[in-house]
């Protein structure tokens, strides 16, 4: 859930792009980011904003047959299909947040 300019968003804590959790990344000048691949979701819509990155901090210290391995699989996740987030009713009553799961 988040607050922007005001108005209240919440997210079932899914990314769409490969279901890693919501919760880990996060929410900055309008956007949401995946932590798990910096997949970006505009907060107000949920709406695709960017394309993932896949990237590894560390990856110099992993065995070259997995990295190897991991390059094969690079056209999978190219072609991964990146959905919306799904949004979730918000109410605000005097000062009182409920998300509607």
């Amino acid at each position: 859930m988040g607050n922007h300019s005001g108005e209240l968003r919440a997210f079932i804590n899914r990314c769409g792009q490969m279901n890693a959790p919501l919760d880990l990344g996060t929410f900055k000048s309008g956007v949401l980011k995946c932590l798990q691949h910096s997949a970006v979701s505009e907060a107000r819509s949920g709406e695709v904003r960017g394309k993932p990155v896949l990237s590894m901090p560390g990856k110099d210290e992993l065995p070259p047959e997995f990295l190897e391995a991991m390059a094969r699989k690079a056209p999978i996740f190219a072609r991964t299909e990146r959905r919306p987030l799904t949004p979730l009713p918000v109410e605000s009553i005097s000062g009182n947040v409920r998300v509607f799961v």
